[in-house]
């Protein structure tokens, strides 16, 4: 079945582009750009950050964040098994290579996270701010809290320009 959290089951043969257009048209930018820039990972793989699955979700990172429990709760709230949960939490990277999601799996893990991100956008940026951006203009704010984590924050003229409503000063 469709984890609650996606948005819809997506089928392997529909190609990212399509993905995130039928995003864009249930209102869901956010998804939509996710999809666009980082694809639709469903097999685990590791950068700076540590072991990753979906598209982008950093357990190692998650866990330091929230702690274990709210990293099983994602996983599983996303559809995987206990047994995939316990592979990816645990320290055999043999095995944690041979975990593969769905890509509806990949969506739901990133639909159960957005709200973490848009808070930490929000905070960064002030609810005022936030509140009173277009919708495409939060989705970018939050896709890049999710991309860069805690290092939003050092982005300061672009939080600058952004609370000051200078658009192409922010672009830039």
């Amino acid at each position: 079945g469709v984890p609650e959290a996606a948005a819809f089951d997506v089928p392997e043969n529909m190609a990212p582009q399509q993905v995130a257009q039928k995003l864009l048209d249930l209102g869901k930018p956010f998804q939509a750009l996710a999809v666009t820039l980082e694809g639709l990972e469903t097999k685990p793989y590791r950068d700076g950050c540590g072991l990753n699955v979906g598209m982008g979700y950093c357990i190692d990172a998650r866990v330091r964040e929230y702690g274990p429990g709210r990293v099983r709760q994602d996983l599983l709230g996303a559809g995987l098994t206990d047994s995939q949960t316990d592979t990816l939490l645990g320290n055999d990277r043999k095995a944690q290579n041979g975990v593969e999601l769905t890509r509806t799996q990949a969506l739901a893990l990133l639909s159960l996270t957005e709200g973490d991100y848009r808070t930490r956008a929000r905070d960064l940026l002030g609810q005022r701010v936030f509140d009173a951006l277009p919708d495409n203009r939060k989705a970018v704010m939050t896709w890049l809290s999710y991309n860069t984590g805690e290092g939003l924050g050092r982005f300061n003229r672009l939080l600058t320009a952004v609370r000051q409503d200078r658009t192409s000063d922010a672009v830039q």
